[in-house]
């Protein structure tokens, strides 16, 4: 009941209350004094109630606000933590009153006292004469448009201190679509540069100092290789003389430590190239069977006079051919074949090939299994790190660089493989290599270079391009060893004149052998020259005899033509294999055609 309704009802009760009494009803006088009386108490309490009520919900509108208030500072009060930690600050233009607000985390940033409220144009100030533009074109371009920017630009703190910062702004629009104001974010970014630009520099830094590291090795390559090549290859020829068995001792030393020096010089060379990525493998077919078998025997006369054994196990699953790289699947074998004898005193060496199957692929398994000294637990991992062995007694009776697992894990891995290694002391070792096996174009199992390699290239005339006079003489030994006839070239320029004699003359050269770092002209520039003139690789093949023995190099020397690269020191052997496959009409042999096989 409303308040106007209650008092006309008090008002009416009252009149008759008053009317009963001047007519002497006192009865009914009475009754409506009751009545009136009724409805005042009915009517307080409804009022208690509703007063009661209306305090409860003040109440609770006030507990709601304060909380409200509280959470809202405890927000602020995050923000600026935030802001304070990122440093990260933010800001409002409202762009009708030009009026500014700064957080304190902006107002830090600018150099100024929290709470600070600069006008527009006092704001611009702050910003590097060079850079105000670039805040003004924002600001400009963000109310004409809408749209919101994001710039950096300099700062010049109170201080003078200049910074660098970012600024992030969106556009605030009333229900017309009209710019009101602008606010967003501002951050210093001044370290973050910094960091960036050390970061730089220091990347600048480790590529040159990289590529210095590249420059001394192929430096360090080929100084080393060149006198190598005189002694190794010398040494080969002696041994191929008769000799007094006192004097073939000699020479074999000679052989076996320049072998020696030789073997670290490429482990050196190895492990840096896989460390700087520019190790790249080749992708051919290799006889998995042929290359378990040339490894044994390799390692086998080092095993007898040990008086240990080596035993070959192919199971009948394995392929004739896999694809990769032979001369590093080669010399993965090797190093695990080298280091079993080496520490195997009794008992003998088993190297099992067998085939499982891994995450749904085929994998080729290797097992090379010692009876030697074997490996403590915690040292496995060791003899797998560069320069790292079991212990240091390790190195001093049984020498080796520490190189050789090293670089036949990597190798491993490489050829998205594994190198792994159980082993017990006193007991021995396993060494198992996994590698997939995939499907290539692969040719006939007579391979053209394998099956020439035995055979001799007969008569012919090789023009050897080579400015040291120790290798002019090797080289020339090792062709008349072979049987063939050899003329000598100082220089590349000198080479491309006595090709082109030779022709006028009549007696045309087969091959050259051309040294890459000769005065004058180089042997690339030579062997460009030779083919711009018309001496294609069918009529005159060209390949490399060099000491330079980095990838890079050997693909400079395909693409400026030549045929195959050699490197120093070469033994008789890999030139007889060589001058016999790109002599073909010297060593004969019977083409060749491509076959499908799982490898």
């Amino acid at each position: 009941m409303s308040r106007r309704a209650n008092l006309v009802t008090i008002a009416a009760v009252a009149c008759i209350y008053l009317t009963a009494r001047l007519a002497g009803f006192g009865m009914v006088a009475t009754a409506c004094f009751v009545v009136l009386l009724a409805i005042l108490v009915i009517n307080d309490a409804r009022i208690w109630k509703m007063t009661r009520q209306q305090n409860r919900n003040l109440s609770r509108q006030s507990e709601q606000r304060r909380v409200a208030l509280e959470e809202l500072e405890e927000s602020n009060r995050l923000l600026l933590m935030t802001e304070a930690t990122a440093h990260v600050g933010h800001w409002r233009i409202d762009l009708e009153s030009e009026e500014l607000y700064w957080s304190d985390e902006t107002c830090r940033i600018h150099g100024v006292p929290a709470g600070c409220k600069p006008e527009m144009s006092k704001a611009i100030e702050f910003f590097h004469p060079d850079d105000r533009h670039i805040v003004t074109d924002a600001v400009d371009h963000a109310a004409r448009t809408g749209e919101g920017y994001r710039f950096t630009a300099r700062l010049v703190r109170e201080d003078g201190e200049i910074r660098t910062v970012e600024s992030v702004a969106k556009v605030e629009q009333d229900e017309k679509g009209h710019a009101i104001g602008l606010f967003g974010v501002f951050w210093d970014r001044t370290e973050e540069l910094q960091r960036e630009d050390a970061l730089r520099r220091a990347l600048k830094a480790a590529k040159h100092a990289t590529s210095a590291k590249s420059r001394f090795l192929a430096n360090m390559s080929h100084e080393i290789r060149t006198p190598m090549n005189g002694v190794i290859g010398f040494t080969d020829l002696l041994l191929a003389e008769p000799l007094s068995e006192r004097q073939r001792r000699y020479v074999q030393l000679i052989s076996d430590s320049g072998r020696s020096m030789l073997q670290l010089l490429n482990d050196i060379l190895d492990i840096s190239k896989i460390e700087a990525g520019s190790l790249e493998l080749a992708v051919e077919p290799v006889d998995i069977r042929a290359k378990l078998e040339d490894c044994a025997d390799i390692m086998r006369a080092a095993a007898e006079a040990k008086g240990i054994s080596i035993t070959v196990e192919v199971a009948d699953d394995v392929p004739q051919l896999i694809a990769g790289d032979r001369l590093r699947f080669r010399q993965i074998l090797l190093n695990l074949l080298g280091n079993a004898v080496k520490f195997t005193d009794e008992g003998g060496v088993v190297m099992n090939a067998h085939v499982e199957l891994g995450d749904g692929a085929r994998e080729l398994v290797i097992d090379v299994i010692d009876s030697g000294i074997g490996i403590g637990k915690a040292k496995r991992e060791m003899v797998f790190q560069s320069f790292g062995q079991a212990d240091a007694t390790t190195a001093r009776k049984f020498g080796g660089s520490g190189l050789g697992l090293s670089i036949s894990r990597n190798l491993a891995e490489l050829m998205d493989g594994s190198l792994e290694v159980e082993s017990e002391l006193g007991v021995g070792s396993t060494f198992t290599i996994r590698l997939p096996i995939k499907e290539v174009a692969v040719r006939k199992l007579e391979d053209m270079a394998e099956a020439r390699r035995a055979s001799s290239p007969g008569k012919g005339r090789v023009l050897i391009a080579e400015d040291n006079e120790v290798n002019q003489m090797l080289s020339k030994a090792m062709c008349e060893r072979l049987g063939l006839e050899s003329d000598i070239a100082e220089n590349g320029r000198e080479a491309v004149e006595k090709i082109e004699l030779a022709r006028e003359t009549g007696h045309l050269h087969d091959l050259i052998l051309m040294d890459l770092q000769m005065p004058e002209m180089d042997g690339l520039e030579a062997t460009r020259n030779l083919r711009a003139i018309g001496y294609d690789a069918e009529r005159l093949p060209i390949v490399a005899l060099t000491a330079n023995a980095f990838r890079e190099d050997i693909d400079a020397c395909l693409a400026a033509g030549m045929q195959d690269h050699l490197t120093k020191p070469v033994r008789l052997e890999d030139m007889q294999a060589m001058l016999a496959k790109w002599m073909p009409r010297h060593a004969g042999g019977d083409p060749v055609e491509e076959v499908r096989a799982a490898v």
